[in-house]
C-alpha cells in the first residue's frame, strides 16, 4: 500500500495500479483492497473492472453500507436496474434503508420508470416524514407524471418538515411559476423573504416574477432592495436602470447606468442606453458625449453615432442655430 500511495503522489497512475493489483493478489480476501481497486478503476474509466472488484468487496463484507452504495452507483452508471434492485432491496422487496431508496429513486427516474420512482419516493416519505429530501423526491415524481397539484402538496409538506429551508421554497415557487401561477410564486417568495429578508437569489427571483406579472413598481422596489444590500451587483443595477427608463424616471436611469459604467467602463451597451436615457431627460450634450464614447467596432457604434448627430441637430435647433 505504501508503494501504491507513493506512485499516486508522484503522478504515476499506471505504476500505482500495478502496485494495487499486487496488493490484492497478496490479500485476495480483503474487502478494503477490492473496494480501493474498484474505486481506482472507476476513476480511470474501467467500469467493468470496477464492477468486478466492487462485487467482490461486497461479497467479502455484505454488511458494509459504503461498499454496497458504491457498487449500486456503478450499477446506476451502467443503467443496470435489475442488479441495483437485487442489491438495494430486502427479501420483502422494500429498500434496505433511506439511502438505498434514494439510489433506486434516481435510477428509476433516469430509466423513465416513473411509477417505480413514485412508489419508492412514497416509501421514503412514509419512512422519513421529517426529511424534506423525501418530499422533494415525491414532488418531482408527481411533476414528471403530470400531477402538479400532488407535486405542490408534497412540496408544502417538505416546507412543514423544514420551514427554514429556502431551497424547498425555491422549488415550490419554480413549480408554481412553471404552472403559470405567478401570484402563488410571488407569495412563496415573500414567505422566503420573511425568513431571510436580504437573500439575494430570492430577491432577484421575486423581481423577475414581478416583471413577468407586469408589476413595474413592484419590480423596481425589489431591485432597489437588491441594490441596497448588494451594491456590487452590477447586473441588478443595470436591470434597475432599464426599469426606471420604462417607468419614465429618466434621471434615475441615468444615475444607475452611470454607476455601472463607473465600475465597468467597457460595458458599452450600457453606455448606449445611458445616452438614450440622457436624451429622454433632455440632457443632449451629455447624451452626445455618451454616444461618442462608444468605440468603433462595437455593435452599438453606428447607432450611437446616428443618435449623437441627431442630438447635435436638435441642440442647434434649440439654440436657434438652425432655422
Amino acid at each position: 500500500m505504501l508503494v501504491f500511495q507513493q506512485h499516486l503522489a508522484e503522478g504515476e497512475p499506471t505504476q500505482a495500479l500495478e502496485a494495487l493489483r499486487r496488493a490484492v493478489a497478496k490479500d485476495p480476501d480483503s474487502a478494503y483492497l477490492h473496494r480501493l481497486l474498484a474505486e481506482f478503476l472507476a476513476r480511470n474509466n474501467d467500469l467493468p473492472g470496477a464492477v468486478e472488484h466492487g462485487r467482490r468487496a461486497h461479497e467479502l463484507d455484505p454488511d458494509d453500507p459504503e461498499i454496497r452504495d458504491f457498487l449500486a452507483q456503478l450499477y446506476r452508471i451502467q443503467s443496470d436496474v435489475a442488479s441495483a434492485e437485487a442489491l438495494l432491496r430486502n427479501e420483502d422487496g422494500d429498500p434496505l434503508d433511506a439511502e438505498s431508496a434514494f439510489l433506486l429513486y434516481h435510477l428509476y427516474l433516469e430509466n423513465d420508470r416513473l411509477d417505480d420512482a413514485l412508489d419508492v419516493s412514497q416509501w421514503l416519505v412514509d419512512q422519513e416524514p421529517d426529511d424534506p429530501r423525501a418530499w422533494i423526491a415525491l414532488a418531482n415524481a408527481y411533476q414528471k407524471l403530470s400531477r402538479p397539484d400532488d407535486a405542490e402538496a408534497a412540496l408544502r409538506r417538505a416546507i412543514e418538515a423544514d420551514p427554514d429551508n429556502l431551497r424547498v421554497y425555491g422549488v415550490l415557487a419554480k413549480t408554481l411559476r412553471d404552472r403559470g401561477d405567478r401570484d402563488g410564486a410571488i407569495a412563496v417568495y415573500r414567505d422566503m423573504l420573511a425568513r431571510q429578508p436580504d437573500d439575494h437569489s430570492t430577491l432577484v427571483a421575486l423581481a423577475e416574477a414581478q416583471m413577468a406579472d407586469d408589476d413595474l413598481e413592484g419590480a423596481i422596489e425589489t431591485f432597489e432592495r437588491v441594490e441596497a444590500s448588494y451594491p456590487d451587483d452590477l447586473e441588478s443595477a443595470t436591470r434597475l436602470g432599464f426599469l426606471y427608463y420604462e417607468a419614465r424616471r429618466f434621471d434615475d436611469a441615468v444615475e444607475r447606468f452611470t454607476r455601472v459604467l463607473d465600475a465597468a467602463p467597457t460595458e458599452h451597451e450600457v453606455r448606449f442606453f445611458l445616452g438614450v436615457s440622457l436624451r429622454r431627460a433632455n440632457r443632449d450634450d451629455e447624451a452626445i458625449e455618451a454616444f461618442e464614447a462608444i468605440p468603433e467596432g462595437h455593435e452599438y457604434y453606428a447607432e450611437g453615432r446616428l443618435r449623437g448627430r441627431a442630438g447635435g441637430d436638435r441642440a442647434r435647433r434649440r439654440g436657434g442655430a438652425v432655422p
